[in-house]
């Protein structure tokens, strides 16, 4: 095989356990003041918070949180053996809220000192294994929205309960779009204020709509718990299976993403990359369009991490990998090829606006702020012509090697080579 084959070959999909690194004094001084203030707020908002209303259990209240932690570490559990008894850094929905919001429609507020607390360090010690300091702020985070989620339940409803009737139904959902907002908006604040390359994560969780249809979701199962508890306590039992169905749920999702996603820059993986882009080559080719496939790899990288360590260069490939994704057109493709190397698929674009584009992202990597880096360039463009087709596969080789040519010009240039049955043989250089 030979190298140029051998960097398009398949490749087999490993699914790696990352170990935090960031540590509280990493993060900005705002992160740290936010989180700080926000544990405070969720311990004493929660022991001031008013009760919703009270169901009737004909239990003592600790009996009833005792049911709720029950649930909370049996759900837990399921979810363990579903993610194959495996340690992950990060996943969107924990399904913890649930139980948050099952405090929240049970008793009174102050309890979430206790059940929050409890069922994240269930969840921590089963293997979601995220910083530790950003776990305790999640956890303040949904502890506030949850006393939030209590407040606008309580508010004009003195006789709170659940009828199962319609007007008993708004006060509930009323509350579950306080506790969405309200947590969605604590975390948004989070990965503002906080380092970009620390909150790549979260900030691709909150621009995805599924965590919010999902954690909708999530706080219906605890309205829902709550509801049969409050009738039959017994007939609880059979919501055991609908934890495990609510647990493959929340996995899938992230499993995924992270199948699609690179963790660390959040852009698109090198194999589905790959293959959305040979289904756009294959629409192109019908439609008769021009298109292109550009190849970035940053230069001397291997030395910019000697120079600047690991974090240095992470932050780096998170800074290029911005500069990617808002120097291209909507319907182009990006990725990280792997390393420090990015591919682009240009959709549409004729020769000469591949030639554009090439340069135009050249241009921007040289200018970011910092420690200087530059990146070198090769494009490939496929030339439209009815009855004739390109394969991906060439396209790639030649970006390939214009890549390799762009190295031995010196680097920090872009080389442009024509590719199809109209193709010059000539390449097309700009230092």
């Amino acid at each position: 095989m030979s190298a140029v084959t051998a960097r398009f070959a398949p490749q087999a999909s490993v699914r790696a356990v990352t170990r935090p690194t960031e540590r509280f004094g990493d993060a900005t001084p705002a992160a740290r003041v936010f989180v700080t203030a926000a544990v405070a707020a969720a311990v004493v908002l929660s022991t001031f918070a008013q009760e919703a209303g009270d169901l009737g259990y004909g239990i003592p209240e600790p009996v009833v949180v005792l049911i709720i932690l029950a649930c909370s570490a049996i759900s837990v559990e399921v979810g363990w053996i579903v993610e194959g008894r495996s340690r992950v850094e990060q996943r969107p929905h924990k399904a913890l809220c649930v139980w948050a919001f099952a405090v929240v429609l049970s008793v009174y507020p102050a309890w979430l000192l206790v059940v929050v607390p409890l069922t994240y360090a269930h969840v921590y010690w089963r293997g979601l294994r995220p910083p530790l300091w950003k776990w305790v702020g999640s956890a303040a985070f949904v502890t506030l929205a949850a006393v939030a989620a209590s407040e606008a339940l309580a508010l004009g409803n003195d006789d709170f309960s659940l009828e199962g009737d319609l007007p008993s139904l708004v006060p509930i959902l009323a509350s579950m779009i306080v506790f969405v907002a309200v947590e969605s908006g604590l975390f948004f604040v989070m990965s503002r204020i906080n380092h970009a390359d620390q909150e790549v994560w979260l900030r691709a969780t909150l621009a995805h709509p599924s965590f919010y249809f999902t954690e909708f979701g999530l706080l219906a199962v605890g309205a829902i718990s709550v509801l049969v508890w409050s009738q039959s306590p017994w007939i609880g039992i059979l919501l055991i299976p609908v934890y495990g169905f609510v647990q493959q749920a929340v996995v899938f999702e992230p499993l995924r993403t992270e199948a699609l996603t690179d963790g660390k820059t959040g852009l698109m993986r090198y194999e589905p990359w790959r293959a959305t882009s040979a289904i756009e080559r294959d629409r192109m080719n019908r439609d008769g369009q021009p298109w292109a496939v550009v190849f970035v790899d940053l230069d001397h990288f291997g030395r910019y991490n000697e120079l600047h360590g690991h974090l240095g260069g992470d932050q780096a490939l998170v800074l290029v990998a911005d500069v990617l994704k808002h120097n291209i057109r909507k319907p182009d493709l990006v990725c990280r090829f792997g390393g420090e190397e990015f591919a682009v698929l240009l959709v549409g674009a004729t020769c000469d606006e591949a030639r554009t584009v090439g340069e135009r992202l050249r241009a921007a990597i040289e200018v970011l702020p910092g420690a200087r880096l530059t990146g070198s360039v090769g494009v490939a463009a496929a030339t439209a012509v009815e009855g004739e087709t390109v394969e991906l596969a060439v396209a790639l080789s030649a970006a390939d090697r214009a890549l390799y040519e762009a190295k031995a010009a010196g680097r920090n240039t872009v080389i442009v080579r024509m590719v199809g049955p109209d193709a010059e043989p000539e390449r097309l250089a700009m230092p």
